[in-house]
């Protein structure tokens, strides 16, 4: 038997290879009382939450009576799949006394001669995937969810140490999830901080001044219409420029992965989005993600999408700043159109009215805002590396 690279000193043993069904009891109890009215859905970052809170929007049942009901400290396996999780999610938990789940998941407790916490961080590994990976059919993938039986998923292979060194395992990572948690705090903070600035500033409550100590003039309301140029030619020669798309958090993304992949992509139909551009989707689901072109010459992007610049009298920096604001988005829902679905087309863009200083104030307060970004940017990317460090730690600990 495997032994895994890295472990405590004092441990020597061999892991033991067990079937799930030897350590966990499935938990098939409905909410017939309904004893509780949170339905829950799996999020990568918090693992088992409200989906109400979570997708701004109930997307269970009415009827909740149905479902699984799980109490705080179980587990629930998910099996619809994803680019981070290809072979679904189990998560446990761990932010209610108690949640309802759809009859779709798999939801477990642990025994007594099992360390809960041990188990919880196993799963956060990719150790099962191989076990899943054999019980799961190729080509029986359908609707998102895997052909995974629940007697099949019972019966999958784990390896798991003496109770002494589950612990110590155990408490070794809940040390590094403690860290990632304050560091994630740090930057809600932050964020937190800069939505009470944004809203200062666009609210006129907090102005800044000269470098005489002036009062600038007043703020105008003016429409993007006079502020704004459509632009987005279509890529008439075909040119293979750099595909790009728009991110709900990231704005402006380059889909290296799959650039041309598509040998049967019309790049002609294609649209150019030169430096120094914006772009964005029109249809509703994507509203909001506005992306900036700063990194190529020239790019192109879907023959859907609508591509604009900035007018001497807006600053770009200014912009794509008041676009992260709830004026702004409280402006772009207003505006949108469309009854089975909803569009911000740019005619209906221009027609948004927004509050315009001087171009001297406009670039302080980009500035401004500009280094709350890089404050925020420069603890993400903290995170991310224990975030890392987490996973290698996983990659040697565990069989």
């Amino acid at each position: 038997m495997e032994k895994p690279m890295l472990r405590f000193k004092k441990f020597k043993d061999e892991w033991s290879e067990i079937s799930i069904d030897n350590i966990v009891t499935r938990i098939t109890r409905k909410n017939t009382k309904l004893e509780s009215t949170i339905p829950l859905t799996i999020s990568a970052e918090f693992g088992l939450v409200d989906q109400t809170t979570y997708f701004n929007k109930k997307v269970s049942a009415t009827d909740l009576s149905a479902y699984y009901l799980i109490k705080k400290g179980e587990f629930a396996y998910n099996k619809s799949y994803s680019k981070n999780y290809p072979w679904g999610a189990i998560k446990r938990l761990d932010n209610y006394e108690k949640g309802v789940l759809s009859t779709l998941y798999i939801c477990f407790s642990i025994n007594k001669n099992t360390i809960p916490d041990f188990i919880k961080h196993y799963f956060e590994s990719d150790k099962w995937y191989k076990q899943i990976s054999l019980i799961a059919v190729e080509g029986a993938r359908n609707h998102g969810l895997l052909n995974i039986s629940v007697n099949d998923f019972f019966k999958i292979l784990v390896r798991i140490p003496s109770v002494e060194e589950q612990s110590k395992i155990s408490l070794f990572f809940e040390a590094i999830d403690s860290n990632i948690k304050l560091q994630q705090e740090k930057i809600e903070l932050l964020r937190e901080q800069k939505k009470g600035y944004m809203q200062k500033i666009f609210s006129h409550e907090l102005r800044f001044k000269s470098e005489d100590i002036e009062d600038y003039p007043a703020w105008k309301k003016v429409k993007l219409a006079r502020l704004t140029k459509r632009t987005g030619k279509k890529n008439s020669k075909g040119i293979k420029y750099p595909v790009a798309a728009i991110s709900n958090k990231k704005g402006f993304t380059f889909e290296a992965d799959r650039n041309y992949s598509n040998t049967n992509v019309d790049l002609k139909t294609y649209k150019l989005v030169h430096k120094n551009e914006f772009a964005y989707n029109p249809a509703r689901i994507n509203v909001g993600s506005f992306g900036f072109q700063n990194v190529t010459d020239t790019a192109i992007v879907s023959s859907l999408y609508v591509v604009f610049e900035t007018l001497p009298e807006l600053l770009n920096s200014f912009l794509k700043a008041y676009m992260h604001s709830r004026y702004f988005n409280q402006d772009v829902i207003r505006n949108t159109e469309g009854s089975v679905r909803e569009y911000l087309f740019y005619e209906n863009f221009a027609n948004i009215e927004i509050p315009l200083p001087c171009l001297e104030e406009q670039e302080k307060i980009a500035q401004f805002l500009m280094k709350l970004d890089s404050k925020i940017l420069k603890e993400e990317q903290v995170l991310e590396g224990l975030n890392i460090q987490k996973k290698a730690f996983m990659q040697q600990m565990f069989l």
